[in-house]
């Protein structure tokens, strides 16, 4: 059986607290889990230091393993305060787990409640309104919140019965921030008449979260059937659907990026570029760290910005995995049946190089007669202007001998008994 690896993001006060108080219980006796406690010093509050060392003492009472992460948690101009904690919080949060990892938080009812609130006053659909999920998939492992069913009256009641101690963050009753204006100002005249209101609000979304879903799976089925993958969108038939459907259809692609959409205005008045430009333009959209953009009667996405090759890079320990740059590394695997680059000798594999395109030179693929310019390869391939400097190019020395992920020199291709190239992408 897998050992769990269970993550708690471990912060000192109530939710957390009370938290990591029934984590040690539940698994105190189970031999296939393991539970370690991050806590992400933001170095915003002038007792951050003091809180850092209260979490400490209470691990250190409950036998939890602590990590101190300290993070750079300073708003950008136009972020809000807390949406860059947040961010920042998260990020580190998610460079300390595993494929087996959980990562365990201590959201509960009331805070759901918020949630919805703050997105329906922020005018969010149906993902937005959905609030926060119980179980959502990460990058590596997953994220849970087990209180979501809890108010937090029923954890006070529960730390106090078991008289534990935890950190009271002074910011939390700061009215410049908006999820404590709505907390402070705006439920408790709910709350008198409304007392089951955070109850009532967590299941309206719920059941928009469900319908959420139904809309995701129709249309995931449809730019299936499409041919859509992740990195193109086909057009032809999206033209034919009526506006409503084109953004449910762009939307679902772009969760599968697992990234910020763009702003609804934003993304209505690229829709609307891209289905009345002429064939020869080529309409985008950039926001946060992507662009999209229309080549050769398709949708295409990429990082901003792309990593480039400025200068080349040796493979000198081929065929070990090559790191192309912070988001990109080249994989090598060999063959005994499949066609591709044929085995090297050592002297070759002195000369490895990874070198990016600019313009002009020719190429002999092995499945053509005769050479071509690389640039009419490139339009035959469909790669995208915006994607053509971002491609790794092989050499031996001063001969091309591949462009990895589309041809192999015809004088280097083997049958089989031969190299297979990949590229793992960090997205």
């Amino acid at each position: 059986m897998t050992q769990l690896d269970y993550l708690l993001a471990f912060s000192g006060g109530l939710d957390s607290t009370t938290l990591l108080h029934l984590l040690v219980q539940a698994l105190k006796n189970e031999p296939h889990a393991s539970l370690r406690a991050i806590h992400i010093h933001h170095g915003l509050q002038s007792h951050a230091d003091e809180w850092a060392v209260h979490c400490q003492r209470v691990c250190n009472q409950w036998q939890v393993p602590l990590a101190i992460i300290n993070v750079n948690a300073h708003a950008k101009p136009g972020e809000s305060p807390e949406a860059a904690a947040r961010s920042a919080r998260y990020h580190a949060l998610e460079q300390q787990m595993y494929e087996n990892s959980i990562l365990v938080t201590g959201h509960h009812q009331d805070d759901q409640a918020e949630t919805f609130l703050l997105q329906l006053l922020r005018g969010a659909g149906t993902k937005g309104l959905s609030a926060m999920a119980e179980w959502k998939s990460l990058t590596q492992g997953w994220h849970y919140r087990p209180l979501l069913n809890y108010s937090r009256q029923q954890l006070v009641q529960l730390a106090q019965s078991h008289h534990l101690t935890w950190i009271e963050d002074p910011s939390n009753h700061s009215l410049v921030y908006a999820r404590n204006a709505l907390r402070h100002k705006i439920l408790p005249s709910v709350r008198q008449h409304w007392p089951g209101y955070a109850k009532t609000l967590c299941r309206s979304a719920q059941l928009l979260a469900e319908s959420h879903e139904l809309l995701r799976q129709f249309a995931q089925e449809q730019l299936t059937q499409w041919g859509t993958t992740k990195d193109r969108l086909p057009l032809s038939a999206f033209r034919e659907c009526a506006a409503p459907r084109q953004a449910l259809l762009l939307r679902t692609w772009l969760e599968n990026f697992n990234r910020p959409l763009p702003a609804q205005a934003k993304l209505g008045q690229f829709l609307n570029d891209l289905l009345t430009a002429l064939p020869d333009r080529h309409p985008s959209l950039n926001w946060a760290t992507m662009t999209l953009y229309r080549y050769h009667d398709a949708l295409y996405w990429r990082l901003t910005a792309s990593p480039v090759i400025n200068t080349p890079i040796c493979w000198l320990q081929f065929p070990k995995p090559l790191i192309l740059d912070a988001k990109r590394t080249l994989i090598a695997s060999f063959s005994q049946q499949q066609g591709g680059l044929r085995t090297l000798t050592p002297d070759e594999i002195a000369t490895l190089t990874i070198h990016t395109w600019h313009s002009g030179g020719r190429f002999h693929p092995a499945d053509r007669v005769h050479s071509q310019r690389i640039k009419k390869l490139l339009q035959e391939w469909q790669i995208p202007m915006e994607c053509r400097h971002e491609l790794p190019f092989l050499y031996s020395g001063e001969t091309l001998i591949a462009i990895i992920g589309y041809g192999v020199a015809k004088s280097w291709y083997a049958t089989t008994e031969s190299w297979q190239f990949i590229i793992n992408k960090k997205t």
